[in-house]
C-alpha cells in the first residue's frame, strides 16, 4: 500500500504510514487562491491499492472566492460553487496539473498502471457535438456550460494521464483527444446508478496495458417501487389542484427499475427537458409529426417551412410537390427493406425522447430504441443532410448531425484501451 498526496513531501522509498497519516490531515491539504484569501483544500490523492496499480484522484472542485465576500467572514458563502469542473482547473490549481504530471513519470518509471478518475469530465461528453449544439439550441442549453474546452484534455494529456474515469454528468459515454505532441487521452463516462441508463463500470486490467471496460445494467432493483403509493397521492393532488403538465401517473405501473428510469427520463423530456431547451418550432409543430412525416418533409425540394409543411398536407391531394416526395420517400424506405406505414409507428417526440435516450445513454441505447427505428431514423438524417435547395432545411440538418454524433460515438459499453496507445477495441458485435 502506498498513499500520497500533491502537498506530501516523503517518495515511494520514505513511505510509512505514520507519514502518510499526517498528510491525510486536512490542514495538510490547502493551497491559496492568488487573490491571497483563505487557504483551499485540495483532496487530491494517489493510492496503490495492490501492487502495481496506481489509482489518481483528483480533485478538480474549484471554489473562487466572490468580489462582494466579507473578509471576516470564513464560510462557503464567500464562495462561488465548481460545477464546470476542469475548466477552471489550469488556471487556479496550477500545482495539481504539476503534481500530475510528476505522477505519471514516476508511474513509468516504476512500471505502474495509472488510472485517473474525478467526478468531472476531461473530455467533450456529446461526441465532439457540442459546438453545433451550442449553435442549434443556444448559449446556456443543454449543460454545455459543463463542457471542459479542449484545453483542459490537451493539458492532462501533455502531462501523461492516459485513462481518466468521469462522473457529474450521469451520461455513458466514452471520448478521446489526441494532442499535436501526440499524447492521447480517453475519458470514460460513468452513468449514474439513480437515472436512465443505471448502470455501472467495471474494468479489469489485462496484460499489455490493456484495460477492460464492461458496463452492467442495473436493470433489477428491490424495493424500487416503495414509495409508489405516495407518488399516486402526490399525482392526484395535481390533478385535483388543476396543475397544468402533470406527469403521466403510467410510471407507477412500472414493472422493472429500469422500466422505472424509462419512463422518468421520456417525462423530463416532455415536462422539462423541450420547453426549456428546444427552439419553439420544434416545441410548436415538431412533436406530432410522424416519421412519415419527417422523412416527406426531409425529401421536398424547396424552400419551405415546418409551418408551412403542415399546412400544405391539410391540401395533400391537390399538392404535386407532396405527391413527389411521398413517391421518393416510399421508394428510399423501401430501399433498406422497410415499409413506409413503419414511419407511422413513432412521431416527433420519441425523436426527441430517442435523441434524449442516445444522449444519455449511449450506445447502451441503441438495443432499447432497436435495429429498424434507428434505420429509419438513419435514413431522414440522411435526407435532411443532403437537402441543400432550401434553407429553412438547414435547423434540421443541425439536429440530425447532432443525432448522428450520438449514433456514431465511440464505444461505452464493452470495449478495451490500451492505455499505452489510447487505441479502443470494440468487443459488442451489434455495433
Amino acid at each position: 500500500m502506498y498513499w500520497e498526496t500533491p502537498f506530501s513531501e516523503y517518495s515511494l522509498n520514505s513511505y510509512s504510514y505514520k507519514k502518510a497519516k499526517k498528510a491525510a490531515s486536512l490542514d495538510e491539504r490547502t493551497y491559496s487562491m492568488p487573490s491571497g484569501s483563505s487557504l483551499i483544500p485540495d483532496v487530491s490523492y494517489l493510492v496503490e491499492p495492490v501492487e502495481g496499480v496506481w489509482l489518481l484522484a483528483i480533485d478538480a472542485n474549484v471554489y473562487l472566492p466572490k468580489a462582494n465576500r466579507n473578509r471576516n467572514n470564513k464560510t462557503s458563502e464567500n464562495y462561488s460553487g465548481s460545477s464546470i469542473g476542469y475548466n477552471n482547473v489550469l488556471s487556479h490549481k496550477k500545482h495539481l496539473l504539476l503534481w500530475v504530471g510528476r505522477v505519471t513519470q514516476r508511474a513509468k518509471k516504476e512500471n505502474k498502471t495509472l488510472i485517473a478518475f474525478s467526478h468531472y469530465p476531461m473530455v467533450d461528453f456529446n461526441n465532439n457535438a457540442s459546438q453545433k449544439m451550442e449553435s442549434f439550441f443556444g448559449e446556456g442549453k443543454m449543460q454545455l456550460h459543463r463542457v471542459p474546452n479542449e484545453e483542459v484534455a490537451e493539458a492532462f494529456a501533455n502531462a501523461g494521464v492516459r485513462l481518466h474515469i468521469g462522473g457529474h454528468m450521469h451520461i455513458n459515454n466514452t471520448g478521446k483527444r489526441t494532442t499535436k505532441k501526440g499524447n492521447s487521452i480517453v475519458n470514460i463516462q460513468t452513468p449514474s446508478l439513480a437515472s436512465y441508463i443505471p448502470a455501472y463500470k467495471i474494468l479489469t486490467i489485462k496484460e499489455n496495458k490493456a484495460v477492460e471496460v464492461e458496463t452492467k445494467i442495473l436493470d433489477s432493483v428491490p424495493g424500487f417501487n416503495e414509495f409508489f403509493e405516495l407518488y399516486k397521492q402526490e399525482h392526484d393532488f395535481l390533478k385535483g389542484i388543476g396543475t397544468e403538465n402533470v406527469w403521466d401517473k403510467e410510471i407507477l405501473l412500472s414493472d422493472s427499475y429500469i422500466t422505472f428510469t424509462k419512463w422518468h427520463l421520456k417525462e423530463l423530456t416532455r415536462l422539462r427537458f423541450i420547453p426549456e431547451d428546444w427552439p419553439i418550432k420544434f416545441q410548436t409543430f415538431f412533436p406530432e409529426l410522424s416519421g412519415k412525416d419527417l422523412l416527406v418533409f426531409a425529401l421536398i425540394k424547396r424552400n419551405i417551412s415546418l409551418k408551412e409543411f403542415v399546412e400544405l398536407k391539410k391540401f395533400s391531394q391537390t399538392s404535386t410537390e407532396l405527391e413527389k416526395a411521398t413517391k421518393k420517400a416510399k421508394e428510399e424506405i423501401n430501399h433498406i427493406g422497410l415499409e413506409f406505414k413503419d414511419l407511422n409507428e413513432w412521431n416527433g417526440l420519441d425523436y426527441i425522447y430517442d435523441f434524449y435516450r442516445l444522449k444519455n445513454a449511449g450506445e447502451l441505447a441503441k438495443q432499447d430504441i432497436g435495429r429498424e427505428r434507428i434505420m429509419q431514423y438513419k435514413l431522414i438524417i440522411e435526407a435532411f443532410k443532403q437537402n441543400k435547395n432550401k434553407k429553412s432545411v438547414d435547423d434540421f440538418e443541425a439536429l440530425a448531425s447532432i443525432f448522428e454524433a450520438f449514433l456514431e460515438g465511440l464505444p461505452s459499453d464493452h470495449f478495451e484501451v490500451n492505455i499505452e496507445t489510447g487505441s479502443i477495441k470494440n468487443f459488442n458485435s451489434q455495433n
